[in-house]
């Protein structure tokens, strides 16, 4: 990870990715140690669960849940009809918060990431 990255987001595959990757935990356990925002989109977490990660594995201090709400959906539109094939709403919510905060996306699947016309900085695990 970079030093000077002020937080993280993580997507689905990474969510289900860390379980297994020393890396991860590493980057998990010194961003909460140096107070940096570790970001997961609901839309990722959902995504997440539903390929059988714990939400609850989520629910602690360091984690910040960020809603997929009404007053982001126009820029969710914008990302996805500028995107260079269809996007689903997870990778449109991630690449809407990239964008809104600045952060690296930390993922275990960068291929999704090709189909946005401006891709965020992604942390490959």
């Amino acid at each position: 990870m970079r030093p000077a990255a002020a937080g993280t987001i993580l997507d689905a595959s990474a969510l289900l990715a860390l379980p297994r990757s020393i890396y991860g935990q590493v980057l998990i356990e010194m961003s909460v140690r140096e107070h940096r925002p570790l970001v997961i989109p609901a839309a990722s977490l959902y995504t997440a669960a539903l390929a059988g990660a714990d939400p609850a594995d989520f629910d602690a201090a360091g984690f910040t849940v960020i809603a997929l709400s009404q007053a982001i959906v126009p820029g969710l539109v914008l990302l996805g009809r500028s995107a260079l094939a269809h996007i689903g709403p997870e990778l449109a919510h991630i690449a809407w918060e990239a964008r809104a905060t600045g952060y690296p996306v930390l993922t275990a699947n960068a291929a999704p990431y090709r189909d946005l016309a401006a891709p965020p900085d992604l942390e490959i695990l």
